[in-house]
């Protein structure tokens, strides 16, 4: 297994005044991106993801149940801020809404 680690405990980016909280529609309803344009002191960003369930692709492909990864509601993931600046989110449940909180990191 290869790992990189530069900083376990990174901070909130200076400067940087606004949490991101993108709305994740029920499934059916599209995919969804950030729409932040992320500082440049910004090495990694921080989501939670709440609610619901969400399929997710780093790649530009549109995530579905056979193609992504799944990220869990109420579990919490950090992403160099290239990846997450390349993610797409798709709900994985017909009846709930879900919400993703992001908040950009400094090393």
């Amino acid at each position: 297994m290869n790992s990189r680690i530069s900083n376990l405990y990174q901070k909130p980016t200076s400067g940087v005044s606004a949490m991101e909280m993108l709305a994740v529609p029920v499934s059916g309803s599209g995919v969804v991106s950030f729409a932040t344009t992320y500082s440049t002191l910004t090495k990694g960003v921080a989501i939670d993801v709440q609610d619901s369930d969400v399929y997710v692709t780093f790649t530009g492909e549109t995530p579905s149940a056979s193609l992504g990864h799944r990220l869990y509601a109420g579990r919490s993931y950090t992403f160099n801020v290239v990846t997450a600046s390349s993610a797409k989110f798709l709900n994985t449940s017909a009846s709930v809404a879900g919400t993703i909180a992001s908040t950009e990191l400094s090393e």
